[in-house]
């Protein structure tokens, strides 16, 4: 069995992996999410979060779909002790485009850190930072209106195509550049918690 030691570092753990892997990966990571399902029948909270837990599957399964019929489209995993906590599909077009985006609902700051993933892969491609997708509703939008996007149509309460750039007078208000490097500005001066994955324990003696 391998063991772990605890490291802080500034860039999270995300690494690109092929459809093969993203097979597997989506796999464990669903088995993971179905084990965090509440029980209880008419309590909000626990139907909120239930739902939470049901949207990351869908969106998951929506990135491994993407992975196998899209050989433009680059799949990227967050993992945490080995475990896979986040997905990012992403199309390198100008501005980058999320294709899926998704994250445990019990993984602190894990969409946040893989925001911050896709606006870095958006700048060194040359593209400013700047990235669009498409919300599937209003929860969704909640969440990326507080990282700093903007909806195409201001008039849309629930899902639609959204934009970010964290250049922007309005992404300012979110984003500040580090050196070469965009970051959430609610994470600055932060670190990562990741575990680092030692050689595996020697076997006990005979």
């Amino acid at each position: 069995m391998p063991f772990f030691s605890p490291e802080w570092v500034t860039e999270a753990p995300i690494t690109q992996v092929g459809p093969a892997a993203m097979g597997l990966l989506v796999k464990q990571f669903n088995d993971n999410l179905a084990a965090f399902r509440a029980d209880g029948i008419g309590d909000d909270d626990v139907d909120r979060w239930n739902r939470r837990i049901a949207n990351s599957t869908s969106i998951a399964n929506g990135a491994l779909r993407v992975a196998g019929r899209d050989a433009s489209a680059l799949s990227y995993v967050y993992k945490f002790m080995g475990v896979p906590v986040g997905f990012l599909s992403l199309s390198d077009l100008e501005p980058t485009y999320i294709n899926d985006i998704t994250a445990h609902p019990g993984a602190a700051n894990a969409g946040g850190i893989l925001l911050e993933f896709a606006v870095n892969f958006s700048a060194r491609r040359g593209h400013g930072g700047r990235i669009e997708l498409y919300s599937l509703n209003a929860e969704s939008s909640a969440f990326y209106l507080d990282h700093g996007f903007t909806r195409d149509d201001p008039t849309d309460t629930d899902g639609g195509n959204m934009a970010l750039d964290p250049a922007s007078a309005h992404g300012r208000g979110y984003w500040t550049r580090v050196g070469e490097t965009w970051r959430l500005s609610r994470y600055l001066g932060q670190k990562i918690l990741n575990m680092k994955m030692s050689k595996p324990l020697p076997k006990p003696p005979l």
